[in-house]
């Protein structure tokens, strides 16, 4: 039985999504197709990485036996600079990509982060707690704007 001192409300798909905009929502023909897309690039990688560390070498050995001494040269020059290459790259001399120099400064970062977390943890969950009580304030403050915003609901 509704009462009549509670609004009516707009329970419609389109006005819940426009209430919630900012709520993450997936539907499940995407999440289905993220998967499949996912899935076919996982196999590609894997071919990739197979071919790569198994046929290459395989190709290497077949050409310095079945080839001509110059073209075995040229083999085993390849295969001497890739060492090389990752020989330098376990040691650190080699240069780094701007993507791996990213990923090295977030674990930096975050090694810092955790630093200063286990030096003083009850601050650490003082900010924490702000930064939530922050975030539910502007929440609820975007809600009522958007309320605001909707042509009056009530029956009256």
């Amino acid at each position: 039985m509704p009462s009549k001192e509670l609004p009516a409300l707009d329970l419609t798909p389109s006005t819940l999504r426009r209430l919630y905009h900012d709520v993450p929502h997936h539907a499940s023909v995407k999440l289905q197709r993220a998967a499949v897309s996912k899935q076919r690039s996982v196999r590609i990688g894997a071919g990739i990485v197979l071919v790569w560390l198994v046929g290459v070498p395989v190709a290497i050995a077949l050409i310095e036996f079945n080839s001509p001494e110059w073209l075995a040269w040229v083999a085993l020059f390849y295969s001497l600079s890739q060492a090389y290459i990752a020989a330098l790259r376990l040691l650190g001399m080699w240069p780094k990509t701007p993507s791996e120099a990213a990923a090295d400064d977030e674990q930096r970062r975050m090694r810092h982060h955790h630093y200063h977390y286990e030096r003083n943890p009850e601050g650490f969950r003082h900010l924490v707690a702000e930064t939530l009580r922050r975030e539910s304030r502007d929440h609820i403050q975007r809600e009522v704007e958007e309320l605001r915003r909707q042509p009056s609901n009530r029956a009256g």
